[in-house]
């Protein structure tokens, strides 16, 4: 009998000890974590139907792109300082220079109406996107033309030329820039618009096919839409 009870004492001791043991490894401390600080993206003052009716109302759609009816989607980046002044503005997926270059200058216009991004309680520098469809509309447009200002005066001039409908006075201006600069894309793609603009689809053809070889942009939505079995 008493070494039945000795047996019965040695168990419980030993089931109190294991029990405890069991304890020690349920409480396990868990690794601190660091919470990264709260980030709010910069906003345009009145939100963003208010900042959507501002570039609709600035956007100063380029004629050459109304002439060959292009439209789609642009999506233009900005980077916005933690003072709230949009210091860059750039394009993330083109889709026409002219257009392309009158979306840029819409956007900047936005200078003034924004409230910086904050990183936590500080106001921070923050990168920001912008989607823009453009549809055809009718009309004249006027003019929005890339770098105009950093071009020689001949250059310059027969951009203005082209955009302003002046096709047949920008040929021979352009066809020049051309002959002194093989790899100024730019004016071979308005040379290309004003030989189509006065009827010759087959040079305007060639000089796509061209632009196509140098990975110009627009050369393979140019190809495809006018120059089909044009030789």
């Amino acid at each position: 009998m008493k070494k039945l009870l000795h047996t019965v004492i040695t168990m419980l001791c030993l089931g109190h000890l294991m029990a405890q043991d069991s304890t020690l490894d349920i409480h396990v401390r868990k690794p601190e974590t660091k919470t990264e600080p709260e980030e709010s993206m910069p906003q345009y003052k009145g939100g963003e139907p208010a900042l959507f009716r501002f570039i609709e109302a600035n956007f100063v759609r380029p004629r050459d792109a109304q002439d060959i009816q292009i439209q789609g989607r642009i999506v233009v980046g900005m980077q916005i300082t933690a003072a709230g002044v949009v210091d860059s503005v750039y394009i993330l997926e083109k889709l026409w220079p002219t257009i392309d270059a009158a979306c840029i200058r819409a956007i900047w216009r936005t200078q003034g109406n924004w409230l910086p991004g904050k990183t936590g309680s500080k106001t921070a520098k923050f990168k920001y996107k912008i989607p823009v469809k453009t549809l055809i509309a009718g009309g004249d447009s006027g003019i929005a033309l890339n770098n105009l200002n950093s071009r020689d005066g001949e250059e310059s001039t027969a951009y203005y030329d082209c955009e302003a409908g002046r096709y047949a006075a920008a040929l021979p201006r352009l066809r020049e820039v051309c002959a002194k600069d093989p790899v100024n894309n730019f004016a071979a793609h308005n040379l290309g618009l004003c030989l189509f603009r006065t009827g010759d689809l087959a040079g305007a053809c060639t000089i796509w096919r061209r632009l196509r070889s140098q990975d110009w942009h627009t050369a393979d939505y140019l190809l495809l839409r006018f120059c089909d079995g044009v030789k």
